[in-house]
């Protein structure tokens, strides 16, 4: 998942507004029984949900992305109130820092 429109808004290439269409064959064998992918374009967050129909019913998916628009819908919302700004290790370049070794940075840098 990422947030690409904000890497690119002075480059030399853009994002399209038109469809990618499918991004893997519908007869190519899929890796794994479930695959979901994310990202934040011009401030709106889309997904894209493959799966095995051997694995699945369609109707366990929508019920699962159902559950899945609510839940965001919450993390959102708790962000939106609060007042102070988070890091996590992935906000960082070092990519090597764990959440607890982060908390620990930030818990001796505080005022």
């Amino acid at each position: 998942m990422g947030q690409f429109d904000q890497d690119i808004p002075h480059s030399l290439f853009s994002l399209a507004d038109e469809s990618t269409g499918e991004n893997i064959s519908p007869l190519s064998e899929l890796t794994h029984d479930l695959s979901i992918s994310g990202i934040i374009v011009a401030n709106q967050f889309k997904i894209s949900v493959s799966f095995s129909p051997y694995r699945y019913q369609p109707q366990s998916i929508e019920k699962f992305l159902e559950s899945y628009r609510e839940e965001i819908g919450l993390i959102i919302s708790h962000c939106q109130q609060k007042d102070d700004q988070e890091l996590t290790p992935s906000d960082l370049s070092y990519t090597d820092l764990s959440l607890d070794e982060l908390d620990d940075i930030m818990d001796n840098i505080q005022l």
